[in-house]
């Protein structure tokens, strides 16, 4: 199981990641990493707060805590409030987050099976600087 200091390294080891196939055009796979970087940082804000020496993905809390889903990985993190108010104040945060969280169009592990293409340069420009 992954500690809190770990997942926080995994974090941004995925996001160096996703900058070297963004500056290389593999604006998909970028995007596909991206994904995980959030979900990856949310895990470790969740240990953090619960105070969980490890991230809890096996035994009797696995169906909890092996989500990928950002708008119950947010509640469980503490931020579904901040995250609200972000959403109605920002308009680029809202373009952000639908990207990546709306029930459409939005990030999931599945995305990795999209056809190459489906993802472009301003897309992914916008997850990498917001």
């Amino acid at each position: 199981m992954a500690t809190h200091e770990g997942l926080k390294q995994i974090a941004l080891t995925r996001l160096e990641e996703a900058k070297i196939l963004y500056d290389n055009s593999k604006y998909d796979g970028a995007v596909y990493l991206c994904g995980y970087v959030l979900e990856v940082a949310l895990k470790a804000r969740i240990c953090n707060l619960l105070k969980l020496k490890e991230y809890p993905d096996r035994g009797k809390s696995k169906n909890i805590f092996t989500i990928h889903d950002f708008e119950i990985l947010f509640k469980l993190a503490g931020l579904e409030a901040e995250i609200e108010l972000k959403k109605k104040s920002s308009s680029t945060f809202f373009a952000n987050w639908y990207l990546l969280a709306s029930s459409k169009d939005g990030w999931t592990p599945e995305i990795r099976y999209k056809a190459i293409g489906s993802y472009t340069k301003a897309m992914q420009r916008s997850l990498l600087m917001h």
